[in-house]
């Protein structure tokens, strides 16, 4: 079991200690890995920070404060429980491809059918790199297993979310729709979002 954490629209301070504190109660949902990828409001350039362990070793790293410090739009997190692939930080959530980088919660049981699914340690891995290079609905039409995703389209710029039955996603909106905000337990979200008095709405599960 993995956990999403994120949000996009108009990032401020306030929202980026949020996120920390997201990252944080997410590693109810795994302990293995903690990462980000960071979406510039300017050139949509996007960075991507990963660490093995808990969100305080991502924390330590001067990379991952360089990444908040810019000016954001879209911030995808993710804490990984290892289930397939070693605990390593090239194995760490979000992955990144010329097309998109993204994020999974859930077990995929067929790695090997995706494009070069072999050459991958991680199912999420695969998964996302059979979406950049032949789409998303030939990917879900191959995927067997279990699956929450969330990715940036860096060609179309734009977030995406996407979930089959085995895993929840729930979504919800700043009270002045400037901000969404993702987690893969709604309490995450009402718990975060009050202690930092950013007034929502859940919009979906």
């Amino acid at each position: 079991m993995c956990g999403h954490v994120g949000m996009a629209g108009n990032l401020t301070g306030n929202t980026d200690k949020a996120l920390k504190q997201l990252l944080i109660v997410d590693t109810l949902r795994g302990l293995d890995s903690t990462g980000i990828a960071a979406v510039n409001r300017h050139n949509q350039d996007v960075v991507v920070v990963k660490q093995v362990g808990n969100p305080f070793e991502l924390f330590d790293m001067k990379a991952f404060d360089k990444a908040l410090k810019r000016q954001n739009m879209v911030i995808i997190g993710h804490n990984r429980f290892s289930t397939v692939g070693n605990s390593t930080r090239a194995n760490a959530h979000p992955f990144d491809f010329p097309g998109l980088v993204g994020a999974h919660n859930g077990t995929l049981n067929n790695k090997w059918e995706f494009e070069d699914g072999n050459s991958f340690n991680v199912d999420s891995q695969a998964l996302f790199n059979h979406i950049d290079k032949n789409g998303v609905q030939k990917a879900i039409n191959i995927a067997k297993g279990a699956w929450a995703l969330v990715w940036w389209d860096k060609i179309e710029m734009r977030i995406n979310f996407l979930r089959n039955k085995e895993r929840s996603l729930y979504l919800c909106e700043s009270k002045d729709g400037k901000q969404i905000f993702w987690a893969s337990e709604g309490w995450m979200l009402s718990a975060v979002l009050g202690r930092n008095d950013i007034q929502h709405i859940v919009t979906g599960k």
